[in-house]
């Protein structure tokens, strides 16, 4: 299993928690999807991924919900390099953290790990986008 397979979190690396998450979801098949959750599902982002050597993944994505509108993504990331490390979050968790090379999401370069366990997973979709 790549390194990067599972569902990360932005929010588990501060404390005490928010009322919003971004996750960020990479499955085995190549593909994978960003969720801004605020409440409920705001925005999503769906790509297909792929390693192309240690440490780096090409990215492309391929469509964007949000505000009931659906869209071509503008994810798009030829050689992103990334490292994982064990660290130490708020909630007293030790976790793999993912720093990417540059920011992937609104500034974000840094998840923590949720979980590995991504297989019945599906990217969430326009019936899912609340208000």
């Amino acid at each position: 299993m790549h390194p990067l397979v599972g569902s990360w979190s932005i929010d588990c690396l501060y404390g005490p928690g928010a009322q919003e998450d971004t996750f960020l979801v990479f499955k085995e098949d190549g593909t994978g999807w960003i969720e801004l959750a605020h409440y409920v599902t705001c925005e999503v982002d769906t790509f297909r991924w792929e390693a192309t050597r240690d440490g780096c993944i090409r990215v492309l994505g391929e469509r964007c919900f949000s505000d009931g509108e659906e869209s071509a993504s503008e994810l798009s990331f030829d050689e992103l390099a990334y490292r994982i490390a064990e660290e130490t979050t708020p909630d007293g968790e030790t976790r793999p953290v993912v720093t990417f090379a540059q920011p992937v999401w609104v500034g974000n370069r840094r998840w923590g790990l949720l979980t590995r366990d991504v297989v019945e997973l599906a990217a969430p979709g326009p019936e899912r986008l609340g208000g």
